[in-house]
């Protein structure tokens, strides 16, 4: 979340490295990144310093404009052989907006997994109107309550637990809780391939 106050913690400082690697992979300038992302300049330069950390919007919105996913944008895990488990406690949490206080937890994919995972819950109250860009494609798992989701140029589907939607790759999208309980949603996206 943007606060203003420094954050300049190991994962901040890893994530501001891996922005700032892709960006210079693209040849991009900080600028220039931001405008295509969508965010203030200032707030890019700290979120590179490590003294910010973005939120689930900011992290997607400079993942698309990278053309990599939002997991090539956290610190690299070290592969292991065998299977790799995430504990309930384990994983990135992160604010989706930066407005918004809903917590997201973000288990990003290490190199050699083709997707990666991000958990959620909130209610009709924390909705926002703001579009998540998704660079490849995408599923949302309902686990809980009812959601709206809106996909640009192709409509709103109303979910139900158990119900799952598939983004295809450069969708852009928004979700919103139905009133009556809290909506508690699995989002899984495919990791980008690199050229």
């Amino acid at each position: 979340m943007e606060t203003g106050e420094p954050v300049a913690d190991a994962v901040a400082l890893a994530v501001g490295e891996r922005i700032r690697h892709w960006r210079t992979e693209r040849g991009l300038l900080m600028r220039q990144l931001a405008e295509t992302a969508d965010i203030g300049q200032p707030f890019l330069s700290k979120i590179e310093r490590g003294e910010a950390s973005p939120s689930m919007l900011s992290l997607y919105r400079i993942a698309t404009a990278l053309d990599v996913t939002p997991g090539d944008l956290l610190p690299v895990v070290t592969p292991r052989p065998g299977a790799t488990v995430v504990r309930a406690h384990e994983g990135r949490r992160i604010a989706s907006t930066e407005e918004s206080a809903i917590p997201v937890r973000f288990m990003a994919g290490m190199a050699h997994h083709s997707f990666e995972l991000s958990e959620m819950e909130f209610d009709h109250t924390q909705n926002n109107d703001e579009w998540f860009d998704y660079p490849t494609p995408a599923a949302t798992y309902l686990i809980a309550g009812r959601l709206d989701v809106d996909i640009e140029g192709d409509g709103r589907y109303r979910l139900g637990p158990r119900d799952t939607i598939f983004y295809p790759a450069r969708a852009r999208c928004r979700w919103e809780a139905a009133p009556g309980g809290p909506v508690r949603i699995l989002h899984v996206t495919a990791h980008a391939r690199h050229s």
